[in-house]
């Protein structure tokens, strides 16, 4: 039979899916997110992950990975500027209230 030399769309479905909702599904789920039949999803899965059966699935998926993990890198660069984005003052707890604060206040 030999290895067909690309990924058919539903192929590269499985493994999009796969990789883009990982920790939150199933290989089984993405096979039939991707369209494959109900009854055969757990196998579907199992042989699209299998490099010996599906080489090319499984090539895909690693790029995919490492797509996501590229996009996504944390670096102290990234982290610096991200904590300089988001940074703003953190009032004392030892402040005084203001008037506005006080006069609002029943007990006063």
């Amino acid at each position: 039979m030999g290895v067909p030399k690309r990924l058919t769309e539903m192929q590269k479905r499985f493994a999009e899916y796969l990789v883009f909702n990982e920790g939150r599904t199933t290989g089984a789920d993405a096979a039939i997110a991707a369209g494959y039949s109900e009854k055969r999803a757990r196998v579907e899965a199992s042989e699209l992950q299998n490099p010996r059966l599906s080489p090319l699935v499984v090539q895909y998926i690693g790029a995919l990975r490492e797509e996501k993990l590229k996009k996504y890198e944390v670096t102290y660069d990234k982290h610096v500027a991200e904590g300089e984005a988001i940074e703003t003052p953190i009032p004392s707890e030892s402040s005084s209230p203001t008037d506005e604060e006080s006069s609002s206040d029943p007990q006063n």
